[in-house]
C-alpha cells in the first residue's frame, strides 16, 4: 500500500524537492483578510512537478475569492496556500 507524501514522516523527501502551487494566489493585504472558525475542506492544487490533486485541509481565512488553505502536505515550504474560492470545497 502506497502512502501520500503528505503522512509520511519528513524523510521521505531525501532527494526531493518543495514545489511550486501553480494555482496559488498572492496573499491579499491583511485589511483584506476575515477570520472564520476552521473548517474542514477539500482542494485543488496544480502542483509544479506532480500536475493536479485534490488535498484535504483546513482554512479559516477568507478574501473576497481568495480562501487560506492548511494542509500538513510536506512539498509545501509554508503549510498554507490562498487559492480561488472554485478549487475548495467545505466537507463534514
Amino acid at each position: 500500500m502506497s502512502v501520500p507524501p503528505s503522512f509520511v514522516s519528513p524523510g521521505w523527501s531525501a532527494g526531493e524537492s518543495y514545489q511550486t502551487v501553480l494555482n496559488e494566489l498572492p496573499i491579499p493585504p491583511y485589511a483584506a483578510q476575515h477570520e472564520i472558525p476552521s473548517v474542514k475542506v477539500r482542494a485543488r492544487v496544480v502542483w509544479s512537478d506532480d500536475g493536479e490533486e485534490m488535498i484535504d485541509g483546513t482554512s479559516d481565512a477568507y478574501a473576497g475569492r481568495a480562501v487560506l488553505v492548511h494542509t500538513h502536505d510536506l512539498r509545501l515550504y509554508v503549510r498554507s496556500v490562498w487559492l480561488d474560492a472554485d478549487d475548495v470545497e467545505r466537507v463534514k
